[in-house]
């Protein structure tokens, strides 16, 4: 089985603007570059970015009010620790994804015809350029993330409003970060791609044919049996961490 290979270090030693501090701080902690339960202090991130303490203190609030980071510890210098993968929390923001993007999708069949098919050959090619890179011995993990993505952002950008697009981004940073850790997480419960290929090709079925309640059935079985993956991969990282821990 083909093994992912880590992302490459996201940063060139160039110092960052304030303007993308936030931008900075949530990649590292996305792309699993601070691992769950990394202790952070605001002097640390403004080293580590390279950047003055009241940026850093922004954005580690703003990853706090987004669930990425927890309180870890109060005193003069407060702590927040990256938030640890959660099987339920897995559960809820996929299975929440696809209420909302199966909702949206439904509106593909109100498409003319050669619109659909124009975003069924899109989606296709998403969906294959996945598959090719995960077929690769060390697939990239940015491949196989930035293809996964725009397969499901272009349903969204095509089918979905303003509001449902609004609620699709708010839940992004939660979900990007349990996607980056999907195709490991997958490999290590000796899972394959193989159901995420077949729901994508049911999806892409879904929309060539016109019919809005298989378009809506389609992508929503995708996330809700994605979110059973991931929480099942979750649960056997965990055992086995556990496992290693204890005494022999």
């Amino acid at each position: 089985m083909s093994r992912i290979a880590p992302p490459s270090s996201l940063f060139d030693g160039t110092p960052a603007s304030d303007a993308d501090v936030y931008q900075r701080l949530l990649d590292l902690v996305v792309r699993g570059e601070l691992v769950p339960g990394s202790r952070l202090t605001e002097p640390m991130v403004a080293e580590r970015l390279d950047v003055s303490r009241t940026p850093a203190r922004e954005a580690m609030h703003r990853l706090q009010l987004e669930g990425l980071l927890i309180p870890d510890g109060g005193g003069e210098r407060p702590r927040v620790a990256v938030a640890p993968l959660d099987a339920p929390e897995a559960r809820e923001v996929y299975r929440t994804t696809g209420l909302l993007e199966s909702a949206a999708a439904r509106a593909a069949a109100d498409m003319p015809g050669s619109a659909r098919s124009t975003l069924a050959r899109s989606l296709a090619r998403f969906d294959k350029a996945f598959r090719t890179e995960a077929a690769r011995t060390d697939a990239d993990a940015t491949v196989l993330f930035t293809n996964h993505h725009g397969f499901h952002q272009l349903i969204a950008e095509r089918c979905a409003g303003p509001v449902t697009q609004m609620l699709l981004q708010a839940l992004h940073p939660r979900r990007a970060r349990y996607e980056w850790f999907h195709a490991p997480l997958v490999q290590t419960a000796g899972q394959s791609f193989d159901r995420t290929y077949q729901e994508h090709d049911a999806i892409v079925e879904a929309i060539a044919s016109g019919s809005a309640s298989q378009i809506e059935q389609a992508v929503r079985r995708n996330w809700h049996k994605a979110a059973d993956r991931l929480a099942a991969a979750i649960q056997h990282l965990q055992k086995t961490e556990t496992e290693k821990k204890r005494p022999r």
